[in-house]
């Protein structure tokens, strides 16, 4: 099954206040609507070179040759005893560091998502596991 989305880009270039007479006439174009779940192994977690900590980040899937795709949301999953909290909704111990997740596309396609968070308790472990929603379509 495939889902569609209209997508528009509103970018204001004036140097001043946008008004809804510079505001581009349409509804935008049809872009397909892509979900990508990750799980993580242990073999994943760490700051080795194609790790989730290395600053190159970590694979989360490969998109096919020439895809235009644009990262609408990525959600990070902690699962614990079995039960999957999102990471950004955790009660944390004072003092433990806020959790720092990117995502990004690279040159070779490669969906990637570095954690950048310096606590245990904020950072992605085995079996913890990300959500990456995309659209892809023309430019």
């Amino acid at each position: 099954m495939t889902t569609s989305v209209r997508y528009k880009l509103v970018t204001n270039t004036t140097g001043a206040a946008l008004t809804a007479a510079g505001v581009p006439a349409g509804d935008g174009d049809d872009k397909l609507y892509r979900v990508i779940e990750r799980v993580f192994a242990a073999a994943d977690i760490g700051n080795g070179a194609g790790q989730t900590q290395n600053v190159g980040g970590c694979i989360v899937d490969v998109l096919p040759a020439g895809t235009n795709a644009l990262i609408l949301e990525g959600a990070a999953y902690k699962v614990n005893a079995g039960a999957a909290r999102r990471l950004d909704n955790l009660t944390l111990a004072a003092g433990a560091q806020i959790a720092s997740l990117s995502y990004s596309i690279d040159a070779n396609n490669a969906v990637r998502v570095v954690d950048a968070g310096n606590n245990a308790a904020v950072q992605l472990a085995a079996n913890d596991y990300v959500v990456i929603k995309l659209t892809i379509g023309p430019a």
